[in-house]
């Protein structure tokens, strides 16, 4: 037996052979561009640009958990409960709490009579 033929070197096995052409298909799903069209690249989505600005929305958005938060009328029925939270214990700390909430109101007025005040000029 030749060096070749060897159990442990060589060809690993032997395919039947046919008599048409062997043209092996190509995935459907990595089609190639018509002659002529650039190929698209995926460099941007596997290098995504401006990461950082993409960190600080993640961090701005509310977490899933938390969806309901973003309808208005959900947002105030929770503050209102959080206040009323607030108020029951009857601890320094906890009251400082529900001032600044009430604080957090008022300014929330004053800016919605200020954005009124501009959509009427």
């Amino acid at each position: 037996m030749s060096r070749v033929g060897a159990w442990h070197i060589g060809i690993e096995r032997l395919d039947l052979a046919h008599a048409e052409p062997f043209a092996p298909p190509l995935p459907e799903r990595h089609l190639l561009a018509p002659d002529g069209r650039p190929v698209e690249t995926h460099v941007a989505s596997l290098y995504p640009a401006q990461q950082a600005q993409q960190r600080l929305f993640d961090y701005a958005r509310p977490q899933l958990e938390f969806h309901g938060l973003l309808r208005p009328g959900d947002f105030r029925q929770a503050l209102r409960d959080l206040r009323l939270a607030l108020t029951l214990p009857r601890q320094p700390a906890l009251q400082a709490a529900a001032c600044l909430l009430g604080e957090r109101d008022e300014d929330e007025r004053l800016l919605q009579m200020a954005l009124n005040l501009l959509h009427k000029v």
